[in-house]
């Protein structure tokens, strides 16, 4: 069964929860505007992050 509550953001969590390895990522996060949001300001804070290597879209708000 599909999770409907939009306020749990579980992607979220797990890119929390994942190991960030050295050097600079490129980083592609595509969703529901509200969760790429706070996943896109919390890759912002990571080590080696990079604006330019970096694309954020939120494709339809719940």
């Amino acid at each position: 069964m599909i999770n409907s509550d939009v306020t749990k953001n579980e992607l979220l969590q797990v890119v929390q929860n994942t190991s960030w390895l050295e050097g600079q990522p490129a980083i592609f996060i595509a969703g529901e505007i509200r969760q790429v949001r706070a996943i896109n300001q919390y890759v912002k804070g990571m080590p080696g992050y990079s604006k330019k290597q970096t694309y954020a879209s939120g494709y339809w708000k719940a």
